[in-house]
């Protein structure tokens, strides 16, 4: 019996990700989105143990889930004001934010592809990225990868985007041009060749 062959396809991003929209590379407060279901695995502990050192950061975290009560404890216990939680959001919505930050944040423990950081680079958003599993794979020597192990890496990697206008403006260009393979009409061609084949 021939061996059957598995293909591995990340899901698609959606074509509003991909739509022309103006970034300002100058917001007067440097601005950290990040978009995920807040479960124990993704890690958000460590975003706001980020934010209480970058104070001068504002971090935007989209999304809802069963951990959003643990967070929000943390956020009045430690007295965190610049984190902001500000819920499930509809794709527009979403886009909207990605706009208007300067980076994302991907903070798991474990992943598979994560579609809001496609999303992300979509808009063009530089990407700060844990190293759990498939996902530091993606992004590329342009963005920076962490070890989950150490936040300074993640404190690093900000400050150093934040004060570095032509390097957020580079690293803009080649994440829009990556992400491309991951718009639906490239996945539904991509999956369309391997099915013939």
């Amino acid at each position: 019996i021939t061996p059957k062959k598995v293909i591995i396809q990340p899901s698609g991003v959606n074509e509003i990700f991909f739509l022309d929209f103006n970034r300002n590379f100058e917001n007067k407060i440097f601005t950290v989105v990040t978009v995920a279901n807040l479960l124990p695995k993704k890690n958000i502990e460590l975003i706001l143990k980020i934010a209480t050192t970058l104070k001068e950061f504002r971090f935007i975290l989209i999304g809802d889930g069963s951990h959003r009560k643990v967070i929000e404890n943390i956020i009045q216990r430690d007295g965190v004001n610049n984190v902001e939680l500000v819920g499930f959001k509809s794709a527009e919505i979403v886009r909207k934010y990605y706009y208007e930050s300067d980076c994302y944040l991907l903070t798991s423990l474990s992943e598979g592809t994560p579609t809001s950081m496609l999303e992300a680079m979509a808009c063009g958003l530089p990407i700060i990225s844990s190293n759990a599993g498939g996902v530091k794979a993606i992004p590329g020597s342009h963005n920076c990868v962490a070890d989950l192990s150490n936040k300074y890496q993640f404190i690093d990697c900000l400050s150093n985007f934040s004060v570095n206008v032509k390097l957020r403006r580079d690293i803009s260009i080649k994440n829009r041009i990556q992400s491309e393979k991951y718009a639906w009409k490239s996945v539904a061609k991509n999956i369309n060749l391997h099915l013939k084949g």
